[in-house]
């Protein structure tokens, strides 16, 4: 009888101890049931080099400056320092990586998915961060696509956007981003006056954020009304070697509301300079026209007075070569 006992005794335990193996759950498919998603950046599609100053800061040869130089040719890292990642399923996050241009891996991404049905939204966005910037890439609240916002104001900028089915085979693909910014430059005609303080520039009727499925950008509202105005603004403060120097010049980057690829935008450009003791200048600059991936260059004087100086414009779509001037 105490043997039967001990016997159902063991014979309980044993399957108190079964019980505890790992069961893998229906909605985690197992490793081996998930495939690779492979992304490589490896480009620009517009096939256009970034900005001369960006060039030049990097200390790269003049050969860099080709327009025929291939995208394969490209140090991604050159031209960009941060890169963010989002990939989206079924209207959910479901992963999320920030790379820096010192990482090892920078310009690639690898992931294991499980294949069932549904397609992957995968979203890159790349920018020349200056020290404290930041890129937000998120999903819009009144809309199926995301936005992209540089902080604390636009810089050279780029993005990706595609689907991806994953099936019963690894994907890889290489990549090239897009340029959804523009540059407004202006260089001052005079010497700068040991009392200037700092230069305050506007451009009207700007797009706070971009949307990489719809290529677009929107000032506060992606659909319906969108008519209240955002401006983008930077203001830069004189330093001491600054003062005397006749070459001076300073750039502003901009999105538009507009289309990627569609008709040039008019607005208005405000350049404001103020000295030490806070007298300020004022030139408005009316129908400048403005276009993504193309940049635009002001020529003239501000701190002089001079009320004849004429305006002239030209919009230049070579990236890297000089650009005749609007003087004013």
């Amino acid at each position: 009888m105490i043997k039967n006992l001990i016997s159902a005794f063991i014979f309980l335990l044993l399957i108190a101890a079964c019980s505890k193996d790992p069961v893998a759950l229906p909605d985690e498919p197992i490793e081996e049931e998930k495939q690779l998603l492979s992304l490589r950046v490896d480009g620009f599609s517009q096939n256009l080099l970034p900005f001369v100053d960006r060039i030049q800061a990097s200390n790269l040869s003049a050969s860099f400056f080709s327009n025929a130089v291939s995208s394969s040719s490209i140090n991604l890292s050159d031209h960009i320092n941060t890169l963010e990642f989002k990939v989206f399923h079924k209207n959910k996050l479901v992963d999320s990586i920030r790379q820096n241009s010192l990482d090892s891996d920078f310009g690639i991404y690898e992931k294991y998915l499980p294949p069932d049905g549904n397609a992957y939204r995968v979203f890159v966005a790349g920018a020349m961060l200056d020290a404290g910037g930041d890129i937000e890439l998120k999903r819009g609240v009144d809309t199926d696509d995301t936005y992209i916002k540089v902080l604390p104001e636009p810089v050279d900028a780029f993005f990706f956007y595609n689907s991806y089915m994953v099936g019963t085979e690894p994907q890889t693909e290489s990549i090239q981003l897009k340029r959804f910014v523009g540059r407004l430059e202006i260089d001052l005609l005079e010497e700068v006056p040991p009392n200037a303080h700092r230069i305050e520039i506007t451009i009207d009727n700007t797009a706070q954020y971009f949307m990489p499925v719809s290529e677009r950008g929107y000032h506060l509202n992606p659909k319906g009304d969108d008519s209240t105005p955002h401006n983008t603004s930077k203001t830069i403060i004189f330093k001491p070697e600054d003062r005397g120097r006749t070459d001076y010049s300073v750039n502003l980057y901009f999105v538009l509301k507009s289309k990627l690829g569609s008709a040039a935008e008019s607005s208005k450009v405000t350049i404001k300079a103020f000295d030490t003791s806070n007298k300020e200048i004022v030139r408005e600059i009316n129908n400048v026209i403005l276009q993504a991936n193309k940049r635009i260059k002001l020529s003239g004087i501000i701190f002089t007075h001079h009320p004849n100086r004429e305006l002239e414009i030209q919009l230049n779509s070579d990236w890297d070569s000089e650009v005749s001037e609007y003087r004013f």
